[in-house]
Protein backbone atom coordinates (compact mmCIF):
# COMPACT_ATOMS: atom_id res chain seq x y z
CA UNK A 1 0.00 0.00 0.00
CA UNK A 2 2.84 2.14 1.16
CA UNK A 3 4.09 2.04 -3.09
CA UNK A 4 7.45 1.35 -1.61
CA UNK A 5 7.55 3.96 1.32
CA UNK A 6 9.18 3.02 4.45
CA UNK A 7 7.49 3.10 7.40
CA UNK A 8 4.74 5.84 6.53
CA UNK A 9 1.55 6.03 7.86
CA UNK A 10 -0.31 6.31 4.51
CA UNK A 11 0.75 5.48 1.35
CA UNK A 12 2.43 8.56 0.24
CA UNK A 13 3.52 9.71 3.58
CA UNK A 14 2.91 10.30 6.99
CA UNK A 15 -0.25 12.71 6.32
CA UNK A 16 -2.98 12.52 4.31
CA UNK A 17 -5.52 15.17 2.90
CA UNK A 18 -8.98 15.23 0.18
CA UNK A 19 -6.37 16.43 -1.98
CA UNK A 20 -4.81 12.68 -1.61
CA UNK A 21 -8.02 10.37 -1.44
CA UNK A 22 -12.18 10.18 -0.99
CA UNK A 23 -12.74 10.03 2.34
CA UNK A 24 -15.45 11.61 4.40
CA UNK A 25 -16.40 14.60 3.82
CA UNK A 26 -15.67 17.07 1.17
CA UNK A 27 -12.55 19.55 -0.14
CA UNK A 28 -9.87 19.83 -2.26
CA UNK A 29 -9.64 17.14 -5.18
CA UNK A 30 -12.17 15.16 -2.85
CA UNK A 31 -15.69 16.55 -4.15
CA UNK A 32 -17.78 13.27 -3.66
CA UNK A 33 -19.73 12.51 -1.12
CA UNK A 34 -19.87 9.00 -1.92
CA UNK A 35 -17.76 6.72 -4.22
CA UNK A 36 -15.26 8.64 -6.61
CA UNK A 37 -14.55 7.33 -10.38
CA UNK A 38 -11.48 5.29 -9.99
CA UNK A 39 -8.20 7.15 -10.98
CA UNK A 40 -9.32 10.51 -9.90
CA UNK A 41 -6.19 10.81 -7.42
CA UNK A 42 -2.56 10.42 -7.49
CA UNK A 43 -1.52 6.98 -7.02
CA UNK A 44 1.00 5.80 -4.88
CA UNK A 45 4.85 4.83 -6.10
CA UNK A 46 3.53 1.33 -7.30
CA UNK A 47 1.02 3.43 -9.58
CA UNK A 48 -1.59 1.65 -7.37
CA UNK A 49 -4.60 4.15 -7.13
CA UNK A 50 -7.16 4.54 -4.23
CA UNK A 51 -5.18 2.73 -1.83
CA UNK A 52 -6.23 4.42 0.81
CA UNK A 53 -10.05 5.90 0.67
CA UNK A 54 -13.00 5.52 -1.74
CA UNK A 55 -13.97 1.68 -1.51
CA UNK A 56 -12.39 -0.30 1.15
CA UNK A 57 -11.11 -3.43 -0.56
CA UNK A 58 -11.98 -7.28 0.62
CA UNK A 59 -9.11 -9.62 1.33
CA UNK A 60 -8.92 -13.14 0.97
CA UNK A 61 -7.34 -13.32 4.25
CA UNK A 62 -9.27 -14.72 7.46
CA UNK A 63 -9.15 -13.07 10.57
CA UNK A 64 -7.18 -13.39 13.79
CA UNK A 65 -6.52 -10.97 15.97
CA UNK A 66 -3.59 -12.69 17.43
CA UNK A 67 -1.83 -13.53 13.75
CA UNK A 68 0.65 -11.21 13.81
CA UNK A 69 2.44 -12.64 16.58
CA UNK A 70 2.65 -15.92 15.34
CA UNK A 71 2.51 -15.89 11.49
CA UNK A 72 5.02 -17.39 9.05
CA UNK A 73 7.84 -14.01 7.72
CA UNK A 74 7.71 -15.48 3.86
CA UNK A 75 4.52 -14.82 1.85
CA UNK A 76 2.25 -15.13 4.92
CA UNK A 77 -1.06 -16.73 3.51
CA UNK A 78 -3.40 -15.62 6.44
CA UNK A 79 -5.42 -17.84 8.72
CA UNK A 80 -6.67 -21.10 7.47
CA UNK A 81 -9.97 -20.71 8.77
CA UNK A 82 -11.99 -18.42 10.42
CA UNK A 83 -15.22 -16.61 10.75
CA UNK A 84 -15.07 -12.61 9.07
CA UNK A 85 -12.45 -11.50 6.75
CA UNK A 86 -10.14 -8.76 6.69
CA UNK A 87 -11.28 -5.31 4.62
CA UNK A 88 -7.75 -2.85 3.95
CA UNK A 89 -7.80 0.98 3.06
CA UNK A 90 -10.51 2.58 4.81
CA UNK A 91 -13.55 3.97 2.38
CA UNK A 92 -15.28 7.45 1.59
CA UNK A 93 -17.38 7.07 5.34
CA UNK A 94 -14.45 7.26 7.03
CA UNK A 95 -12.30 9.04 9.10
CA UNK A 96 -8.52 9.59 7.91
CA UNK A 97 -7.59 7.06 10.77
CA UNK A 98 -9.21 4.10 9.18
CA UNK A 99 -6.80 5.33 6.12
CA UNK A 100 -3.39 4.34 7.65
CA UNK A 101 -1.89 1.33 6.16
CA UNK A 102 -2.24 -0.73 9.01
CA UNK A 103 -5.30 -0.61 9.96
CA UNK A 104 -7.57 -3.60 9.63
CA UNK A 105 -11.16 -3.58 9.15
CA UNK A 106 -13.40 -6.83 9.76
CA UNK A 107 -16.75 -8.18 8.41
CA UNK A 108 -18.92 -11.41 7.30
CA UNK A 109 -17.84 -12.15 3.62
CA UNK A 110 -21.51 -12.10 2.93
CA UNK A 111 -21.42 -8.54 4.03
CA UNK A 112 -22.38 -6.12 0.81
CA UNK A 113 -22.15 -2.53 0.88
CA UNK A 114 -21.85 0.90 -1.13
CA UNK A 115 -18.33 1.53 0.23
CA UNK A 116 -17.41 -2.34 -0.29
CA UNK A 117 -14.93 -3.39 -3.14
CA UNK A 118 -12.38 -5.40 -4.38
CA UNK A 119 -9.39 -5.38 -6.54
CA UNK A 120 -7.46 -8.47 -8.07
CA UNK A 121 -3.94 -9.86 -7.44
CA UNK A 122 -2.09 -12.49 -9.42
CA UNK A 123 0.99 -14.43 -8.87
CA UNK A 124 4.38 -13.39 -10.75
CA UNK A 125 4.99 -17.03 -12.31
CA UNK A 126 4.52 -17.76 -15.66
CA UNK A 127 4.46 -21.36 -16.87
CA UNK A 128 5.83 -21.18 -19.85
CA UNK A 129 5.42 -24.95 -20.57
CA UNK A 130 7.97 -28.09 -19.31
CA UNK A 131 11.39 -28.09 -20.23
CA UNK A 132 13.59 -31.01 -21.05
CA UNK A 133 17.22 -31.73 -21.96
CA UNK A 134 18.99 -34.24 -19.45
CA UNK A 135 19.99 -33.41 -15.83
CA UNK A 136 19.51 -29.42 -16.94
CA UNK A 137 15.69 -29.18 -15.76
CA UNK A 138 14.59 -25.67 -15.05
CA UNK A 139 11.80 -25.07 -13.12
CA UNK A 140 8.81 -23.58 -15.25
CA UNK A 141 6.97 -22.13 -12.49
CA UNK A 142 9.88 -19.75 -11.41
CA UNK A 143 11.96 -18.93 -14.58
CA UNK A 144 12.58 -16.06 -15.59
CA UNK A 145 11.70 -13.71 -12.44
CA UNK A 146 10.35 -11.26 -13.13
CA UNK A 147 8.80 -12.62 -16.84
CA UNK A 148 8.23 -9.06 -18.42
CA UNK A 149 10.37 -5.55 -18.79
CA UNK A 150 10.35 -2.77 -20.79
CA UNK A 151 11.28 -2.62 -24.34
CA UNK A 152 14.55 -0.80 -23.98
CA UNK A 153 15.95 -3.70 -22.19
CA UNK A 154 17.98 -3.38 -18.86
CA UNK A 155 15.59 -5.38 -17.04
CA UNK A 156 17.39 -8.28 -14.12
CA UNK A 157 15.89 -11.64 -14.46
CA UNK A 158 16.79 -14.44 -12.55
CA UNK A 159 16.88 -18.11 -14.00
CA UNK A 160 15.86 -21.44 -11.20
CA UNK A 161 17.07 -24.82 -12.37
CA UNK A 162 20.12 -27.25 -11.91
CA UNK A 163 23.85 -27.12 -13.67
CA UNK A 164 24.56 -24.15 -13.86
CA UNK A 165 28.46 -23.49 -14.47
CA UNK A 166 30.43 -21.05 -15.11
CA UNK A 167 30.47 -20.18 -18.99
CA UNK A 168 26.22 -20.07 -19.15
CA UNK A 169 24.65 -17.77 -21.63
CA UNK A 170 21.10 -16.22 -21.56
CA UNK A 171 19.42 -14.99 -24.47
CA UNK A 172 16.53 -12.93 -24.63
CA UNK A 173 14.42 -13.39 -28.02
CA UNK A 174 17.22 -14.22 -30.03
CA UNK A 175 19.91 -11.18 -28.21
CA UNK A 176 22.01 -12.05 -26.22
CA UNK A 177 21.80 -10.58 -22.46
CA UNK A 178 24.48 -9.59 -20.97
CA UNK A 179 26.00 -9.31 -17.27
CA UNK A 180 24.98 -13.17 -16.75
CA UNK A 181 25.88 -14.32 -13.51
CA UNK A 182 26.09 -18.02 -12.14
CA UNK A 183 25.08 -17.56 -8.29
CA UNK A 184 24.88 -20.85 -7.67
CA UNK A 185 24.39 -24.36 -9.30
CA UNK A 186 20.68 -23.92 -9.22
CA UNK A 187 20.54 -19.89 -9.94
CA UNK A 188 21.70 -17.64 -12.20
CA UNK A 189 21.10 -13.86 -13.26
CA UNK A 190 20.90 -12.07 -16.40
CA UNK A 191 19.85 -8.52 -17.64
CA UNK A 192 17.99 -8.26 -20.81
CA UNK A 193 19.06 -6.73 -24.21
CA UNK A 194 16.82 -4.64 -25.68
CA UNK A 195 13.61 -5.73 -28.06
CA UNK A 196 10.52 -5.67 -29.31
CA UNK A 197 6.98 -5.39 -27.91
CA UNK A 198 5.30 -8.71 -27.48
CA UNK A 199 6.34 -12.79 -25.99
CA UNK A 200 9.71 -13.75 -26.91
CA UNK A 201 11.61 -16.95 -25.95
CA UNK A 202 14.00 -17.68 -23.52
CA UNK A 203 17.18 -19.42 -24.27
CA UNK A 204 19.94 -20.52 -22.05
CA UNK A 205 22.87 -22.71 -22.14
CA UNK A 206 23.98 -24.62 -19.01
CA UNK A 207 27.71 -23.72 -19.42
CA UNK A 208 28.27 -28.09 -20.29
CA UNK A 209 26.60 -27.67 -23.87
CA UNK A 210 23.21 -28.19 -22.79
CA UNK A 211 20.43 -25.63 -24.23
CA UNK A 212 17.12 -25.24 -22.96
CA UNK A 213 13.93 -22.98 -24.55
CA UNK A 214 11.80 -21.32 -22.80
CA UNK A 215 9.10 -20.73 -24.98
CA UNK A 216 7.69 -16.94 -24.80
CA UNK A 217 8.69 -16.90 -21.35
CA UNK A 218 9.43 -13.15 -21.27
CA UNK A 219 7.78 -10.35 -22.22
CA UNK A 220 8.52 -7.05 -23.65
CA UNK A 221 6.38 -3.86 -23.05
CA UNK A 222 5.51 -0.53 -24.21
CA UNK A 223 6.23 2.31 -22.34
CA UNK A 224 3.87 2.91 -19.48
CA UNK A 225 0.30 4.27 -20.51
CA UNK A 226 -0.10 7.49 -19.63
CA UNK A 227 -0.61 9.26 -16.40
CA UNK A 228 -4.43 8.92 -15.65
CA UNK A 229 -5.00 4.96 -17.02
CA UNK A 230 -6.54 2.82 -14.63
CA UNK A 231 -6.71 -0.14 -17.15
CA UNK A 232 -4.87 -3.33 -16.43
CA UNK A 233 -2.24 -4.65 -13.45
CA UNK A 234 1.17 -3.52 -12.35
CA UNK A 235 4.21 -6.18 -11.00
CA UNK A 236 4.63 -5.51 -7.32
CA UNK A 237 8.41 -6.07 -6.85
CA UNK A 238 9.50 -9.05 -3.92
CA UNK A 239 11.20 -7.71 -0.86
CA UNK A 240 10.79 -6.97 3.03
CA UNK A 241 9.07 -4.49 4.46
CA UNK A 242 7.59 -3.98 8.26
CA UNK A 243 4.15 -4.54 8.74
CA UNK A 244 1.93 -2.90 11.71
CA UNK A 245 1.22 -0.26 13.62
CA UNK A 246 5.07 1.74 13.84
CA UNK A 247 2.93 4.65 15.75
CA UNK A 248 1.25 2.50 17.92
CA UNK A 249 -2.49 4.84 17.60
CA UNK A 250 -4.32 1.89 16.35
CA UNK A 251 -5.74 -1.67 17.64
CA UNK A 252 -4.29 -4.60 19.69
CA UNK A 253 -4.62 -6.57 16.35
CA UNK A 254 -1.72 -4.58 14.08
CA UNK A 255 0.74 -5.15 16.46
CA UNK A 256 3.09 -6.40 16.98
CA UNK A 257 5.08 -4.80 13.92
CA UNK A 258 7.10 -7.38 12.24
CA UNK A 259 8.83 -8.08 8.81
CA UNK A 260 7.40 -9.41 5.98
CA UNK A 261 8.83 -10.61 2.52
CA UNK A 262 6.58 -11.25 -0.35
CA UNK A 263 7.57 -12.85 -3.69
CA UNK A 264 6.78 -10.72 -6.61
CA UNK A 265 2.87 -10.22 -7.86
CA UNK A 266 0.82 -8.06 -9.58
CA UNK A 267 -2.26 -6.05 -8.50
CA UNK A 268 -5.04 -4.44 -9.93
CA UNK A 269 -3.76 -0.74 -10.60
CA UNK A 270 -7.49 0.17 -9.74
CA UNK A 271 -10.60 -1.36 -7.64
CA UNK A 272 -12.63 -3.49 -9.76
CA UNK A 273 -15.17 -0.89 -11.72
CA UNK A 274 -19.35 -1.64 -11.65
CA UNK A 275 -18.66 -1.84 -15.66
CA UNK A 276 -15.98 -4.49 -15.23
CA UNK A 277 -18.15 -6.78 -13.02
CA UNK A 278 -21.53 -6.84 -14.78
CA UNK A 279 -18.34 -7.63 -18.04
CA UNK A 280 -17.12 -10.36 -15.89
CA UNK A 281 -21.03 -11.30 -15.27
CA UNK A 282 -21.92 -11.64 -19.11
CA UNK A 283 -18.70 -13.27 -19.99
CA UNK A 284 -18.58 -16.18 -17.58
CA UNK A 285 -21.48 -18.57 -16.15
CA UNK A 286 -21.09 -16.47 -12.78
CA UNK A 287 -24.87 -15.64 -12.27
CA UNK A 288 -25.50 -13.01 -9.54
CA UNK A 289 -28.54 -10.73 -9.31
CA UNK A 290 -28.33 -7.22 -7.20
CA UNK A 291 -28.79 -3.57 -7.43
CA UNK A 292 -25.60 -3.07 -9.32
CA UNK A 293 -26.99 -4.78 -12.46
CA UNK A 294 -28.87 -1.27 -12.92
CA UNK A 295 -25.48 0.88 -12.09
CA UNK A 296 -23.62 1.75 -15.14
Amino acid sequence: ARGGLTGKRYPRGDEITHDDANYKGTDGKDQWSKCAPVGSFTPNDYGLYDMAGNAREWCADWYDENYYSNSPPKNPPGPGTGSKRLLRGGDWNNGSSRLRVAYRDINLPKIRGLNYGFRCVSGSNITPGPSAGGDFTLLPLDNPSPSEGPEGGGTVITMNGSGFAAGATVSVGGNEASEVNVVSATQMTAVTPAGTAGAVDVVVANGDGQTVTLSNAFTYTTPATPSGSTAGMVLIPGGSFQMGDAFSEGDNDERPVHTVTLDDFYMDKAEVTVGQFKAFLADSDYSWVGSWNNVA
